[in-house]
Protein backbone atom coordinates (compact mmCIF):
# COMPACT_ATOMS: atom_id res chain seq x y z
CA UNK A 1 0.00 0.00 0.00
CA UNK A 2 0.86 3.37 -0.75
CA UNK A 3 -0.48 6.93 -0.47
CA UNK A 4 -1.42 8.01 -3.95
CA UNK A 5 -2.46 11.50 -3.47
CA UNK A 6 -3.16 13.16 0.46
CA UNK A 7 -4.58 16.92 0.44
CA UNK A 8 -7.19 18.86 2.11
CA UNK A 9 -10.14 17.46 1.30
CA UNK A 10 -8.81 13.99 -0.35
CA UNK A 11 -7.08 10.95 0.88
CA UNK A 12 -5.84 8.40 -1.64
CA UNK A 13 -4.00 4.68 -0.84
CA UNK A 14 -3.67 2.79 -3.57
CA UNK A 15 -3.21 -0.84 -3.01
CA UNK A 16 -1.15 -2.57 -5.43
CA UNK A 17 -1.57 -5.36 -7.48
CA UNK A 18 -1.16 -9.09 -6.45
CA UNK A 19 -1.82 -12.93 -7.10
CA UNK A 20 -5.86 -13.82 -6.56
CA UNK A 21 -5.80 -16.33 -3.96
CA UNK A 22 -8.70 -18.48 -5.51
CA UNK A 23 -7.18 -17.92 -9.22
CA UNK A 24 -3.70 -17.28 -8.75
CA UNK A 25 -3.65 -14.77 -11.75
CA UNK A 26 -2.54 -11.17 -11.12
CA UNK A 27 -5.23 -8.88 -9.76
CA UNK A 28 -5.87 -5.28 -10.68
CA UNK A 29 -3.95 -2.65 -8.98
CA UNK A 30 -7.10 -0.71 -6.46
CA UNK A 31 -7.16 2.54 -5.69
CA UNK A 32 -9.32 3.42 -2.13
CA UNK A 33 -10.40 7.48 -1.71
CA UNK A 34 -12.50 9.49 0.96
CA UNK A 35 -13.74 12.55 -0.64
CA UNK A 36 -15.07 15.48 1.09
CA UNK A 37 -17.27 17.93 -0.78
CA UNK A 38 -17.55 21.43 0.64
CA UNK A 39 -21.11 22.75 0.51
CA UNK A 40 -20.01 25.87 -1.02
CA UNK A 41 -17.29 24.24 -3.44
CA UNK A 42 -18.30 22.73 -7.25
CA UNK A 43 -18.86 19.62 -7.89
CA UNK A 44 -17.00 17.09 -8.67
CA UNK A 45 -14.05 19.02 -7.89
CA UNK A 46 -10.76 18.76 -9.70
CA UNK A 47 -8.79 16.51 -7.37
CA UNK A 48 -11.65 14.09 -8.01
CA UNK A 49 -12.01 14.23 -11.58
CA UNK A 50 -8.00 13.83 -12.30
CA UNK A 51 -8.38 10.68 -9.32
CA UNK A 52 -10.88 9.15 -11.82
CA UNK A 53 -8.69 9.69 -14.89
CA UNK A 54 -5.70 8.35 -13.69
CA UNK A 55 -7.50 5.28 -12.90
CA UNK A 56 -8.84 4.73 -15.88
CA UNK A 57 -5.42 5.87 -17.76
CA UNK A 58 -3.38 2.85 -15.45
CA UNK A 59 -6.68 0.54 -15.83
CA UNK A 60 -7.17 0.93 -11.83
CA UNK A 61 -9.99 -0.23 -9.75
CA UNK A 62 -11.46 2.55 -7.92
CA UNK A 63 -13.91 3.10 -4.85
CA UNK A 64 -14.63 6.46 -3.71
CA UNK A 65 -16.26 6.88 0.33
CA UNK A 66 -17.78 10.79 -0.30
CA UNK A 67 -19.11 12.68 2.41
CA UNK A 68 -20.81 15.25 -0.23
CA UNK A 69 -23.10 17.60 2.78
CA UNK A 70 -26.35 16.17 0.87
CA UNK A 71 -29.36 16.82 3.30
CA UNK A 72 -32.15 15.14 3.38
CA UNK A 73 -35.33 13.99 5.66
CA UNK A 74 -35.27 11.06 4.34
CA UNK A 75 -31.47 10.45 5.67
CA UNK A 76 -32.86 11.95 8.94
CA UNK A 77 -31.44 15.22 8.11
CA UNK A 78 -33.97 18.34 9.37
CA UNK A 79 -33.90 19.85 5.62
CA UNK A 80 -33.07 18.85 2.00
CA UNK A 81 -30.41 20.68 0.24
CA UNK A 82 -29.69 20.53 -3.69
CA UNK A 83 -27.15 17.93 -2.99
CA UNK A 84 -29.54 15.53 -1.66
CA UNK A 85 -31.71 15.41 -4.43
CA UNK A 86 -31.58 12.78 -6.89
CA UNK A 87 -32.71 12.13 -10.21
CA UNK A 88 -34.95 9.37 -9.88
CA UNK A 89 -38.72 9.74 -10.34
CA UNK A 90 -39.44 8.54 -6.67
CA UNK A 91 -40.53 10.48 -4.44
CA UNK A 92 -37.74 12.26 -2.19
CA UNK A 93 -40.02 12.27 0.88
CA UNK A 94 -41.27 8.51 0.68
CA UNK A 95 -39.76 6.52 -2.32
CA UNK A 96 -42.75 4.99 -2.87
CA UNK A 97 -44.08 6.63 -6.14
CA UNK A 98 -43.25 8.61 -8.82
CA UNK A 99 -42.98 12.42 -6.94
CA UNK A 100 -46.00 14.02 -8.77
CA UNK A 101 -47.82 17.47 -7.31
CA UNK A 102 -50.84 15.03 -6.90
CA UNK A 103 -48.59 11.99 -5.32
CA UNK A 104 -47.29 14.63 -2.39
CA UNK A 105 -50.38 17.17 -1.90
CA UNK A 106 -52.77 13.85 -2.04
CA UNK A 107 -51.62 10.67 -0.33
CA UNK A 108 -47.18 10.70 -0.33
CA UNK A 109 -46.81 9.36 3.44
CA UNK A 110 -43.40 10.89 3.86
CA UNK A 111 -45.34 14.92 4.11
CA UNK A 112 -48.17 13.34 6.04
CA UNK A 113 -47.85 15.54 9.34
CA UNK A 114 -47.20 18.97 6.63
CA UNK A 115 -49.91 17.96 4.66
CA UNK A 116 -52.13 17.90 7.83
CA UNK A 117 -51.19 20.90 9.14
CA UNK A 118 -51.26 23.14 6.21
CA UNK A 119 -53.66 21.52 3.24
CA UNK A 120 -55.42 18.93 5.73
CA UNK A 121 -55.82 15.33 5.13
CA UNK A 122 -57.30 16.17 1.84
CA UNK A 123 -59.04 12.93 0.03
CA UNK A 124 -59.54 15.16 -3.66
CA UNK A 125 -57.43 17.53 -5.69
CA UNK A 126 -60.06 20.06 -5.07
CA UNK A 127 -59.92 19.81 -1.08
CA UNK A 128 -56.39 20.49 -1.56
CA UNK A 129 -56.20 23.31 -3.75
CA UNK A 130 -59.08 25.01 -1.76
CA UNK A 131 -57.09 26.99 0.57
CA UNK A 132 -54.02 28.65 -1.95
CA UNK A 133 -52.15 30.51 1.39
CA UNK A 134 -52.14 26.56 2.87
CA UNK A 135 -51.19 25.10 -0.37
CA UNK A 136 -48.52 27.62 -0.63
CA UNK A 137 -47.00 27.18 3.07
CA UNK A 138 -47.19 23.34 3.08
CA UNK A 139 -44.61 23.67 -0.17
CA UNK A 140 -42.22 26.00 1.61
CA UNK A 141 -42.91 23.61 4.68
CA UNK A 142 -41.29 21.11 2.20
CA UNK A 143 -38.51 23.36 1.11
CA UNK A 144 -39.10 22.36 -2.54
CA UNK A 145 -40.33 25.58 -3.73
CA UNK A 146 -37.21 25.70 -6.35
Amino acid sequence: MWFWQLQRDITTIRIQSGIGQQTGARTRPLVLASLYLPIEEHIPPKEMTDLIKYCEDENTDLIIGVDSNAHHTLWGCNENNKRGMTDSPLCRACMEEDETPLHVMLSCRGVTEQRATYIGSSATLHEAIGDLGGLLSFWSELGWME
